[in-house]
């Protein structure tokens, strides 16, 4: 695309412009309005033309994920906490007992763990982990769009000696909707049909996740036919419920994708769906390109959005002469991550409640009658089995809100809980008497 660089728009300042015109190349981080991210800005002039190309990323897509980077700052955060974990051993002298500075080991330890759950959410929070998928690549350019398509025809000669035709399609989702294992979704879907395919194989969709309960299956609507001179755009709006495969392990720091499948219905006729690029105005997946910019759903945000092709093996060729059981189907993914803190107040703050009275109940409780508050055994069993009931409740109703069959991270806070409330009045004679 050739455009006029220095211009003041796209996010571009005086100061950028006066560097773009005085040097010969350099790089410039600003927030751009053409990617709607935190961007780099990379020039360069050409010697030959005295032009300048520019290229210019959105930092998200720039940096990218490393899960090797990952790992490198647990480790780091980890090292860092054994240190100080030593270091609050020498300066607290706990060779020598002393309860005072026992209280501080032990607040200073708990305060260590604390952080470094916190620098694990913050990762977990910052990381696009579709970015870690080697095995789709991102269609976000004609590039990678011709070299699959290729590929996908060097495969297909070898079988019957034909190629596919290629269908331009494109996504726009106008809103969405998300259960446990499901997305409802909104919006239009649109090919740029070839004329000769027309009366041979009419166009038409499907989507092989769909629901299978009817009433929140596939509907759609045919919206528009426009002729052109080689093809005949062909517009319909849907609304559709599809089976996902969400995985609720990091609840509630999860990360998910909503996975749109598209195919042609006749697979004898080899018509193979493309993203039909040059309809997108910008195709950085940080832009959410297809996906409407108001689009809004209180438990999650949309962080991506992108094209890549998948291969759905049928493991049948449907009574065709053809030996073909595996399809390309074209995939338009939207990269989900919850929003956090609704299920942290209602889990985690509860349960921290829970841990502090029982510490103080025990910390206040005696075995004799001239002790600190002269709570008897009953008491804090009574104590504990209620404290007990209420987490059980809260446990189980976070259980059937996601409805997943895995063990979530959440849970995680639940089971130490409940199993300390229930060993404390075993404990407890120990507690009262150091």
């Amino acid at each position: 695309m050739l455009e006029n660089i220095f211009q003041l728009k796209d996010g571009k300042d005086t100061t950028i412009l006066e560097k773009m015109k005085n040097d010969a190349e350099g790089i410039v981080a600003y927030d751009s309005t053409y990617t709607f991210k935190y961007s780099w800005f990379f020039f360069r002039e050409l010697p030959s033309t005295g032009w300048k190309s520019v290229l210019v990323f959105a930092e998200d897509d720039l940096l990218g994920a490393s899960d090797e980077g990952r790992r490198k700052i647990i480790h780091i955060a980890l090292g860092a906490s054994l240190l100080l974990v030593a270091v609050l051993l020498l300066a607290l002298r706990i060779d020598q007992y002393n309860p005072h500075r026992l209280w501080w080991l032990v607040f200073g330890v708990s305060m260590i763990a604390a952080g470094n759950i916190v620098v694990i959410w913050h990762l977990n929070l910052a990381t696009d982990f579709s970015l870690l998928d080697d095995e789709n690549e991102r269609i976000v350019n004609q590039t990678i769009l011709k070299k699959y398509a290729d590929q996908y025809d060097r495969e297909l000669r070898k079988i019957n000696g034909t190629a596919y035709t290629r269908v331009p399609t494109g996504i726009f989702i106008e809103s969405y909707e998300l259960t446990s294992f499901e997305a409802s979704v909104i919006g239009k879907l649109w090919m740029k049909y070839p004329r000769l395919l027309y009366k041979t194989a009419p166009p038409a969709f499907y989507f092989p996740d769909v629901s299978a309960l009817e009433t929140r299956g596939l509907s759609t609507e045919l919206v528009s036919e426009v002729e052109y001179e080689d093809y005949v755009l062909v517009t319909w709006s849907f609304r559709a419920t599809l089976e996902q495969r969400f995985s609720y392990q990091q609840f509630p720091f999860e990360q998910n994708d909503i996975r749109i499948t598209v195919l042609y219905p006749d697979f004898s006729k080899n018509i193979l769906l493309v993203p039909d690029l040059e309809s997108y105005d910008i195709l950085n997946p940080s832009v959410r390109p297809g996906l409407n910019e108001n689009v809004s759903v209180p438990s999650s945000n949309t962080i991506s959005t992108y094209f890549t092709f998948r291969t759905i093996d049928y493991r049948t060729n449907f009574g065709a002469d053809a030996p073909i059981k595996k399809y390309t189907a074209l995939n338009f993914n939207m990269v989900m991550k919850r929003v956090w803190l609704n299920p942290f107040i209602a889990n985690i703050i509860p349960i921290l409640i829970v841990a502090m009275i029982m510490f103080i109940v025990l910390y206040i409780s005696s075995t004799v009658e001239e002790g600190r508050s002269g709570l008897t055994t009953m008491n804090v069993i009574q104590s504990c089995a209620g404290f007990l009931f209420i987490l059980l409740l809260a446990h189980v109703n976070e259980r059937n809100r996601i409805m997943t069959p895995e063990i979530a991270y959440i849970e995680l806070f639940y089971f130490p809980c409940t199993s300390s409330l229930r060993c404390k009045p075993l404990c407890w004679p120990c507690c009262c008497a150091v």
